[in-house]
């Protein structure tokens, strides 16, 4: 039963702070800067590209089980 009550806490915490963030983006892009936007935008696509390959890793070990032999 706490776990839920956790779960839901967290989950109402992670979605105000998205909120705060999505109402605060113009002054966060002011901060920023043109280039300092261009750098967050390019960081945050490095970062989406290596979710992308580990993720398309880990559906091939399941796929060709000789690549997980492999690695060991």
């Amino acid at each position: 039963m706490l776990g839920k009550f956790l779960i839901v806490g967290v989950l109402l915490l992670v979605s105000i702070s998205v909120v705060v963030v999505f109402m605060l983006a113009n002054y966060i892009a002011r901060a920023l800067g043109y280039m300092g936007v261009i750098v967050l935008t390019k960081l945050m696509g490095l970062i989406i590209a290596a979710i992308a390959c580990e993720m398309i890793v880990s559906g091939l070990k399941a796929v060709i089980p000789i690549l997980v032999r492999a690695a060991n």
